[in-house]
């Protein structure tokens, strides 16, 4: 049983769904790779009855029928209670978490309440972005924005002119009328320090990459490899804090409803604190790294922490890499079970 049986139609549907490619077609890769996403449902254990009821309003009845159908009900879910875009007046640094209209469910719910209390405010956490997202935000010159971010880089505290027109196009960025200040999906910065050691290093945008899980940078895009990317880092006390409450700053556990229909995000078992990243590396050595998601926050100028070029491509099939993370995850969790009764064809 499921944290979607109290829709029983819209789990029979994940139940056919998460071994059948006809019934989800995949967008990258191999089509293969989309049947992962019935089985995040279907092993997703966080969700609080009032999601699943609000999730259950959007769903076709009695269920979808088809890929096409489960998409378009997830999208209109997430713009109503997830990717909830703030009136022009409002204060993003200050979030009233009982109010929907600035502070979207993932933050609104219980769990989330009690799952990052007492963290430390000084704890750095990353972002990868795409640099050709921030010139669809602004409408500038992705290769301009790139250049701009290798000049800044080497002193983000400086006030030159690429500091000036950097700052600027972020701004203008976070506040296009295209930003739907979704929740954000960040890592935690101490866990890269290997991977971010030597700044001259070539591999290091490819190597976070995977280890992020960023499926949708991949040669796939419009242009292909290679890709700018700017890395973000920043501490906690920078992401907008709850009224009343100047300690505490909106964070949760990702869940299958914070985000798009993807086939690169597995939810963690009950027994973690935090969600885990899916390395697209299969055999890799390196632990899945800690992932948060929470609130939208704009990022500046002195958030910029490198600029690098992922140069690989993602891999085709993601069940080697999927294999891999429900292994570390029954061994993180103590759970030889986790994802039994969805993946035995991989674990």
């Amino acid at each position: 049983m499921s944290t979607f049986a109290t829709t029983p139609h819209f789990e029979a549907f994940l139940v056919r769904a998460k071994d059948d490619p006809v019934l989800a077609p995949g967008r990258h890769g191999m089509p293969q790779n989309a049947r992962f996403i019935p089985r995040n449902f279907l092993i997703e254990e966080r969700l609080e009855p009032s999601r699943v009821a609000n999730y259950s309003e959007y769903l076709q009845n009695p269920a979808p029928v088809n890929f096409a159908e489960w998409n378009k009900a997830h999208n209109e879910y997430l713009k109503r209670f997830v990717f909830v875009t703030p009136p022009a007046v409002h204060d993003y640094r200050v979030v009233p978490s009982d109010n929907s209209a600035v502070c979207p469910e993932p933050f609104r719910v219980a769990l989330a309440l009690l799952a990052f209390q007492g963290a430390d405010l000084d704890t750095y956490l990353i972002r990868m972005v795409a640099v050709t997202d921030l010139a669809w935000l602004c409408g500038d010159n992705e290769a301009r924005i790139f250049s701009l971010g290798e000049q800044v880089v080497p002193d983000p505290t400086g006030s030159s002119r690429a500091h000036h027109e950097l700052s600027q196009i972020l701004e203008e960025a976070y506040v296009s009328p295209k930003c739907d200040h979704r929740p954000l999906f960040a890592a935690f910065y101490e866990e890269f320090l290997d991977d971010l050691r030597d700044p001259a290093s070539l591999s290091w945008a490819n190597k976070l990459r995977d280890r992020l899980g960023l499926y949708h940078l991949n040669q796939w895009q419009s242009g292909g490899l290679p890709l700018r990317v700017f890395l973000f880092r920043y501490p906690v006390k920078d992401i907008p804090r709850r009224l009343g409450e100047p300690d505490r700053h909106p964070m949760s556990i990702p869940v299958v409803l914070d985000h798009r229909l993807s086939e690169a995000f597995c939810p963690v078992p009950r027994e973690l604190n935090r969600g885990r990243s899916l390395n697209l590396e299969a055999n890799a050595v390196d632990e899945p790294a800690r992932e948060v998601l929470h609130l939208f926050c704009p990022m500046q100028i002195k958030h910029l922490f490198r600029v690098g070029l992922v140069t690989s491509p993602v891999p085709n099939d993601l069940a080697p890499a999927r294999r891999d993370h429900l292994i570390w995850m029954r061994l993180q969790a103590n759970r030889e079970a986790y994802a039994r009764d969805t993946d035995a064809d991989l674990v």
